[in-house]
């Protein structure tokens, strides 16, 4: 069964910011925990993980290496602070990873590194998109590309 929400879908919405977009939720990396926290609003969450979120926040607010995990319409995110700044997101949404490389290679174009259960984009801006299989499920990982040795 597909799910009607692919990651395509989500990284684009979120990964993707334009000046239109400011009062959604959204996430850049390199984007600090205090506008992170305004922009998903924190400090209003009223769900069972809220107290986890608070903790994993008020860590990243004190320069800590932190993960916020989120679970929201049964789209599961992780955002990984350190040094007060975003660094990565995973992001999986419960479609199967042939359904999920699909849709990603749509918006991004064909992956740069394409084996059975990974797919690799690199953006000009410096985001790379890592597509991976977990259980058969899609799991993408939204990170800086690596920085290329010499």
């Amino acid at each position: 069964m597909r799910k009607g929400t692919s990651l395509a879908a989500i990284c684009l919405i979120l990964a993707i910011s334009t000046a239109s977009q400011t009062s959604r939720q959204h996430f850049n990396l390199g984007m600090s925990i205090d506008e992170f926290a305004t922009k998903f609003d924190l400090a209003r969450a009223n769900t069972r993980e809220a107290p986890f979120v608070d903790a994993a926040a008020r860590s990243a607010m004190r320069g800590k290496r932190s993960i916020i995990q989120t679970n929201r319409a049964g789209t599961k995110m992780a955002f990984l602070f350190d040094k007060y700044t975003l660094r990565e997101v995973e992001i999986t949404a419960g479609n199967t990873f042939d359904h999920e490389l699909q849709a990603l290679t749509e918006p991004l174009g064909e992956p740069s590194v394409s084996k059975i259960n990974l797919a690799v984009w690199d953006r000009s801006d410096g985001t790379r998109f890592t597509l991976t299989s977990r259980q058969g499920t899609g799991v993408l990982l939204v990170a800086p590309t690596p920085l290329r040795g010499k």
